[in-house]
């Protein structure tokens, strides 16, 4: 009987494994472009690299956001960077609201990304996407990320980032 080296074993599993990955869905919010419409995939806005660059890898000296947000619990970061993706993803696409409660943009496993406003108003959704980036690279913990900042160039658009339950604290 003919023995298989251990190591050869390993890689057969891991090959195996590979491509087994479910990512949660992302779901644009109410009258957002579809992730078909654009020709992406959850799997894709999940996996895409981190932004490049200083300004988007480490924490920024002049954020705006506000990281003490109660109403809300954290979201995980890469649900949170998966809807990053999408809204980037959307480019000069307008995202915005009449100014009567919040708006939904994006939602991704356990995480929202949310736009307030107090009057009609809107932005590109990439200067949206950057908002929320503030949020993820300036309101996260080994806990999750969860905040407000503004949309870039705009403030009238508070761009929250946060967990889908907004009735708790953590």
């Amino acid at each position: 009987m003919q023995s298989v080296p251990v190591l050869s074993l390993l890689l057969l599993a891991s090959g195996a494994l590979a491509g087994t990955i479910k990512y949660p869905e992302v779901i644009p919010g109410p009258g957002m472009p579809s992730l078909a419409s654009l020709n992406l995939t959850s799997e894709q806005l999940y996996t895409m690299p981190m932004p490049d660059g200083p300004q988007f890898n480490q924490r920024s000296l002049v954020s705006r956001a506000y990281c003490a947000v109660r109403a809300c619990t954290r979201a995980p970061r890469d649900d949170a960077l998966a809807c990053y993706n999408y809204l980037n993803n959307l480019g000069t696409t307008m995202c915005g609201g009449d100014g009567r409660g919040v708006v939904q943009f994006c939602y991704a496993g356990q995480a929202q990304i949310t736009g307030g406003m107090d009057h009609a108003s809107s932005s590109y959704c990439e200067h949206v996407a950057i908002g929320a980036l503030d949020v993820i690279n300036n309101c996260y913990s080994d806990r999750g990320v969860k905040g407000l900042s503004v949309a870039y160039g705009n403030g009238d658009i508070n761009v929250g980032v946060n967990g889908l339950d907004c009735s708790t604290s953590d």
